[in-house]
C-alpha cells in the first residue's frame, strides 16, 4: 500500500502534494546574460583556455611524428575526463622544471583553479551590505559584495568577496597565459 499525504496539511502542502503533476514538454532555460553569469563564464572558459594550452605544451613537448598517435594522446589521453586540470599543471610544472621553461608561480595555477571551481559550483549568492553610521545618525551604503566560499586543500573554508575573486583570477590568468604563450612559441619555432 503507497502512502499518501493527507489533503489537510496546509494549503500550499496540500497543492503540491494532492494535485498531480503535470510533466513539462519542453523546457527552455534562462540565458539572459546576468553579470554574474558572464563573470562566471569569464572564470570558466578562461580556465579552459588555459587547460587547452597546457594540454597543446604536453602534446608539442612528446614531439609525435605519427598524426594518428597524436589525435589519440590529444584527444583521448589529455582529455579532460580523463586527466583533470591539476595532474596537467603537475605534468607541465615537472616538464618546465627540467626544460627550464619561464617559470609560473603555482600559486598563479591555484588561484585559476580555485577561482574556477568556487565560480562553477557556488550556489550561495547572498548580499552582504555595510552601513555605515555617522554620530549624526547619517547612514550610507559602504559597501555591498558577494562572498564566494571555497574548501582550502588543508581542508579550511575561504570565504572571499566575489569581485576580489575575480580581480585575483583576472590577474593570475595574464600572468599564466602570458608564460604559457611563450612556451608555445618556444615549441613553434623548435
Amino acid at each position: 500500500r503507497k502512502w499518501r499525504p493527507s489533503c489537510k496539511v496546509g494549503m500550499l502542502t496540500n497543492k503540491l502534494l494532492c494535485n498531480p503533476v503535470t510533466r513539462m514538454t519542453s523546457y527552455k532555460p534562462n540565458l539572459e546574460p546576468t553579470q554574474d553569469r558572464m563573470e562566471t563564464a569569464f572564470v570558466v572558459e578562461r580556465t579552459n583556455e588555459i587547460e587547452r594550452k597546457l594540454r597543446d605544451i604536453i602534446v608539442a613537448y612528446l614531439s609525435i611524428e605519427c598524426k594518428t598517435r597524436e589525435k589519440f594522446v590529444t584527444e583521448i589521453l589529455l582529455n579532460n575526463a580523463l586527466i583533470n586540470l591539476s595532474a596537467k599543471v603537475k605534468a607541465f610544472i615537472h616538464l618546465s622544471n627540467i626544460n627550464e621553461w619561464p617559470k609560473i608561480k603555482s600559486q598563479d595555477f591555484q588561484v585559476i583553479m580555485n577561482t574556477r571551481n568556487a565560480f562553477a559550483h557556488n550556489f550561495k549568492n547572498e548580499w552582504h551590505l555595510e552601513i555605515e553610521v555617522d554620530d549624526e545618525g547619517n547612514s550610507w551604503l559602504a559597501d555591498s559584495y558577494v562572498f564566494i566560499e571555497s574548501v582550502t586543500g588543508s581542508g579550511n573554508l575561504s570565504k572571499v568577496k566575489r569581485a576580489d575573486a575575480l580581480y585575483n583570477f583576472t590577474q593570475a590568468y595574464a600572468e599564466v597565459n602570458e608564460r604559457l604563450l611563450d612556451i608555445l612559441k618556444m615549441h613553434s619555432n623548435a
